[in-house]
């Protein structure tokens, strides 16, 4: 089971956490049924939203993603 993950440019908020239970409750799901499940999640590292960001703070997208991807 492939989920893409969050896009890290800002702290984390509600809808991630609405994102991750939804997907748990369905990889849940799918074992309880008998399934054997693998879940994989990315990190969204690069966008919009975070080459702005880069732009906005004078840093590079990586570094934005770095720093958004361990606060998440």
């Amino acid at each position: 089971m492939y989920v893409c993950g969050p896009t890290v440019y800002e702290l984390p908020h509600l809808g991630h956490g609405r994102f991750t239970l939804v997907w748990d409750v369905a990889r849940r799901w799918f074992t309880f049924q008998g399934l054997n499940v693998r879940y994989v999640s990315n990190i969204t590292d690069i966008d919009d939203n975070i080459i702005n960001r880069a732009n906005r703070e004078g840093t590079s997208e990586l570094e934005v993603a770095k720093t958004y991807e361990v606060n998440y």
